[in-house]
């Protein structure tokens, strides 16, 4: 895809957002009456798309190269308090990855599609801006995808394979026509897979603004960075997702809120990156834009 369609494909949904915001918000008091009133049930339920696309903008003929990778997730969860301060957090996720490399003369063109790995949770409250999350991933999702006998890249599998701890401390305030949002999280491999692998540890460190120009549209600002060790044991060398690295991008883009119902909200969120780097053998693999959309019960 070309840079100039792109952008074009980049604003259109930034105005497509503009637009609903105007036309289809409930006023400010309703929705936040609706987020209240969804905080208080005994039992909250949310549903997250999220969707990224990465294209490569170089080539080395002496290796594979990442050309695209577009990853959706979709996002069910099922959060029930225990007290003020404690939650207990259900995550399923359904993925689907397109996932495109070249070298050597010969082009791998991969899809996949399935149910991933569950999450489960538990939050911890810390204050009226922090809480802390402490969690384990079990190994559902398949590892094992393959395409004319080969196995997909890793990216393209819906699962680790593995029991993986999972850790996140949150930040957020909202003040004036302003909210702040910090997350960092963390993801712990333990053990290997029958095909006697481990994917690499992650970490991420994540910060947004927000300002709200109106009761329900907000231009945002967000930058975050993330780091990943290489794929320990049986790995294919020439899969250069196997190595270790990583990526930091800042974005502009915009956000949505409102209320649908009394009982449910809706927001949306797109943006694209204004500058990015990345290190490691994905180097020049570049985000294009992302959108994520979530319904909040």
């Amino acid at each position: 895809m070309k840079k100039s369609n792109s952008v074009f494909y980049a604003l259109t949904i930034l105005l497509t957002l503009f637009l609903c915001s105007l036309s289809f918000a409930a006023p400010l008091n309703q929705t936040s009456s609706s987020i209240a009133k969804s905080k208080n049930q005994s039992l909250k339920a949310s549903y997250v798309f999220n969707q990224q696309n990465l294209i490569g903008t170089t080539k080395n003929p002496l290796s594979m190269n990442p050309e695209k990778l577009t990853v959706q997730s979709h996002h069910f969860t099922l959060e029930k308090p225990l007290n003020k301060r404690l939650s207990f957090i259900l995550n399923l996720k359904a993925l689907r990855n397109h996932v495109l490399l070249s070298g050597f003369g010969q082009t791998i063109d991969a899809q996949t599609s399935g149910l991933g790995d569950v999450i489960l949770k538990t939050n911890f409250k810390l204050s009226s801006s922090w809480k802390a999350s402490l969690g384990l991933s079990i190994p559902t999702g398949s590892y094992e995808e393959k395409i004319n006998g080969h196995l997909v890249s890793y990216p393209g599998q819906l699962g680790s394979g593995t029991f993986d701890g999972i850790y996140s401390l949150n930040f957020f305030k909202h003040w004036r026509n302003l909210t702040h949002r910090v997350s960092i999280d963390s993801i712990i491999r333990t053990g290997k897979n029958k095909l006697d692998y481990r994917l690499g540890n992650e970490f991420k460190f994540q910060a947004s603004s927000y300002f709200w120009i109106t009761r329900h549209f907000a231009m945002t600002g967000s930058g975050y960075y993330k780091s990943w060790n290489k794929v320990s044991g049986q790995t294919n060398p020439f899969d250069p997702f196997a190595a270790a690295g990583s990526r930091w991008a800042a974005y502009l883009g915009l956000s949505s809120m409102f209320s649908i119902k009394s009982w449910v909200s809706a927001y949306v969120d797109a943006g694209v990156p204004l500058v990015q780097e990345e290190y490691g053998p994905l180097k020049g693999l570049k985000s294009q834009w992302f959108i994520t959309t979530a319904l909040l019960f």
